[in-house]
């Protein structure tokens, strides 16, 4: 028994020292889990200490101190950056400038001008290079022209594509945009009026016919295959593209491996956006060769294979970089912005009756037979028609945000007496420029009729810059311009336009990626054909 008792004595020991020792180490383990999470706080502590620090410096002793801004935007990138990330940014900059003033501070290191002079300084006659936000919208990591950011470099890809868009050029496109626009009206006169018709689609697919041909020389059918109640697919990715930049550029590579996985539809297509596009762009291009091969006469010349001639493969499909880019970038610049331009011309006829009736009848002057287009020089001559697309891209234009410029070191940039540092972000938005109360009174009313006047449109061009500004404007304005004045005229000289009630102010607010889109991502419009008088 004595033996037993050793035993148990001996067990009941072991027992307390195991549980001694276990219990040392948990409070070891929770002094180091407390140290970990007093570095953390240490850690968070000083990165909010900097920032607060950094915050008193940019809104206090930065050498932009002095421009005129909200504190919280000079304080820190944060709240503009939010803005851009909610596609926001340009409305914000706008409420700026109405509290402000022509120049205001709207980060740390961004400042925002609203004057001709300042514009003709930075983007014509000093040629300030491009800042870095561009490069969120390289394709599979290779410059276009949008993207080159010096102006060097920009301007040895813009030589490959700029006899393209010509005036004398352009017109030889004319009998194929007459063609798509004969499209349009049966597809429209298929639908009778009887159902609501999503513009901004249907301008998606009339675009694609247009600005695919132009490039390729290749008829997509789009709008010939074009129905109602089907969603093209290759217009999504297409409008995709410049928001899928924006939202890209806020995650670093690793989170982005991660979100680009959820298992959304919808999303996935979003985030495969430039794989989709690239393989139609490159299956196009291996067609513009093979014809090239066999010495095929093109008609018309399409843009791929004047950059092709320009810069001709080498052995792989890895040396058609530039001419894939350039197919790309074209294919996304002339179909995005102007279908989405299209949509928000035809929504403001549905809001404005009289404004079409007016129209209507300079039209109907000009086009005797509604299914004979007049030449575009004709069309050039119609007062109201021109007045009219002055006006909406005012309104609307194209690409209204900020064009971001860096100042070079060297000569001082100061608009409007402030000095601005070398390395400063700076630039104007053709948002703010349009809504310039001194320049264009009531500045948010539609009204074509102040361009009627020969003085004063000349007088408002010169602060009209949908286009941008500059050697680097937009390449295709003038290919633009045509299928505005085309399109407009076809449709009102045949349609009556009504809104459907799903078609609000609130449903087409504009939301600013690179280019504006309204808010609810469609505009449903019926489109009723006139009767003969």
């Amino acid at each position: 028994m004595r033996l037993n008792a050793l035993q148990d004595s001996g067990q009941q020991t072991e027992h307390r020292r195991r549980a001694i020792l276990k219990a040392t180490e948990s409070e070891a383990g929770l002094r180091h889990l407390t140290m970990i999470f007093q570095l953390i706080l240490l850690a968070l502590g000083a990165r909010l200490a900097f920032e607060l620090l950094h915050g008193v410096y940019n809104v206090f002793l930065h050498p932009l101190k002095n421009v005129p801004g909200p504190w919280y935007a000079a304080a820190t990138d944060l709240y503009i950056g939010w803005h851009i990330f909610i596609f926001n940014q340009t409305p914000v900059i706008q409420q700026m400038m109405e509290k402000y003033g022509p120049i205001v501070r709207i980060a740390p290191n961004k400042v925002v001008f609203r004057d001709a002079e300042s514009v003709k300084e930075v983007y014509l006659v000093r040629k300030f290079d491009k800042s870095e936000v561009y490069r969120n919208f390289k394709i599979d990591g290779l410059d276009h022209a949008l993207t080159a950011v010096d102006n060097s470099v920009h301007t040895s890809i813009r030589r490959l594509s700029g006899p393209h868009y010509s005036a004398a050029n352009v017109l030889k496109f004319q009998p194929e945009i007459h063609r798509v626009s004969e499209n349009l009206l049966d597809a429209l006169n298929t639908v009778g009026g009887k159902v609501s018709v999503d513009t901004l689609d249907l301008m998606k697919n009339f675009m694609l016919d247009i600005i695919l041909f132009s490039n390729f020389g290749y008829r997509i059918k789009a709008m010939e295959n074009w129905s109602p109640t089907e969603t093209s697919q290759l217009g999504i990715s297409v409008s995709d593209f410049p928001k899928f930049g924006i939202v890209r550029s806020f995650f670093p590579d690793a989170i982005w491996a991660l979100v680009s996985r959820i298992p959304n539809k919808r999303w996935n297509q979003f985030t495969r956006c430039i794989p989709i596009i690239s393989a139609f762009v490159t299956a196009r291009i291996l067609e513009v060769e093979h014809q090239m091969e066999e010495k095929k006469e093109f008609d018309v010349l399409p843009l791929v294979r004047r950059v092709i001639e320009n810069n001709p493969p080498k052995s792989s499909p890895d040396d058609r970089s530039v001419v894939r880019t350039e197919g790309f970038s074209h294919m996304i610049a002339g179909t995005e912005t102007s279908s989405n331009l299209l949509s928000y011309f035809f929504w403001f006829l549905a809001w404005n009756p009289e404004v079409m009736k007016k129209l209507q009848a300079e039209v109907d002057a000009a086009m005797p037979n509604k299914r004979e287009i007049p030449e575009l020089s004709v069309l050039q001559t119609l007062p109201y028609l021109n007045a009219f697309i002055y006006e909406g891209m005012r309104i609307y234009g194209t690409v209204p945000s900020f064009l971001e410029r860096v100042v070079p070191s060297g000569a001082p940039f100061a608009p409007h007496g402030y000095t601005i540092p070398p390395g400063t972000i700076v630039g104007f938005q053709s948002y703010s420029m349009h809504r310039d109360p001194a320049i264009f009174p009531d500045p948010e009313a539609f009204n074509p009729d102040r361009w009627l006047d020969e003085a004063d449109r000349e007088r408002l061009l010169k602060n009209w810059m949908p286009f941008g500004h500059g050697p680097r404007m937009c390449a295709g304005y003038v290919l633009g311009h045509t299928v505005l004045r085309i399109t407009v005229a076809n449709v009102v000289r045949n349609f009556d336009i009504t809104l459907d009630p799903a078609t609000t102010k609130g449903s087409m607010r504009m939301m600013h990626g690179f280019a504006a889109f309204p808010a609810a991502g469609e505009c449903k419009l019926f489109y009723t054909p006139r009767k003969d008088e």
